[in-house]
């Protein structure tokens, strides 16, 4: 299992020395990670990235083994987090929140913003998608917060 504490960070090859197409190590973790998990791809980035780099190279150059570790890292990461955000609720005496997926939250954005205009909601929910998404749960909760927000994207459509 891929933890932490378990990748000692002693580099033999620095990670800003460039890998293939000029990227550093840490580029090109990022970018073939985040084909694989455009969700977490951050994250797990950092997670690969505390392993030594003479392995992490190799992993690069398998797309089988790096599925395999990135997807061993997500569940460690999904793990851990969840692991913290029940200790935190138990230390509030409290239930740990169930954090809604991107696309529950796009679902749920795209009906509230079809309701005032439905010729753009597509286009106006992929424009406020791109916020964080603790920013997207509150805007969903409050409509007042939610109506400025998309009168920001209006402004920016020229609308």
């Amino acid at each position: 299992m891929l933890t932490l504490s378990q990748h000692s960070f002693t580099p033999s090859v620095p990670r800003t020395q460039r890998c293939g197409a000029g990227l550093t190590l840490g580029e090109a973790v990022f970018a073939r990670v985040s084909r694989l998990d455009s969700e977490l791809c951050a994250q797990l980035s950092g997670m690969l990235l505390e392993m030594p780099p003479l392995r992490l190279a190799r992993l690069l150059q398998d797309e089988g083994r790096l599925r395999e570790a990135v997807a061993t890292a997500r569940a460690e990461y999904l793990r851990y987090t969840g692991a913290s955000q029940a200790a935190a609720a138990a230390a509030a005496g409290t239930t740990a929140p169930v954090p809604a997926t991107r696309e529950e939250l796009a679902d749920r954005l795209f009906a509230a913003l079809h309701e005032q205009h439905p010729q753009l909601a597509g286009r106006l929910t992929g424009m406020l998608l791109e916020l964080p998404e603790p920013e997207l749960t509150e805007l969903l909760d409050d409509r007042e917060r939610l109506t400025l927000r998309t009168e920001q994207a209006l402004r920016a459509l020229g609308r």
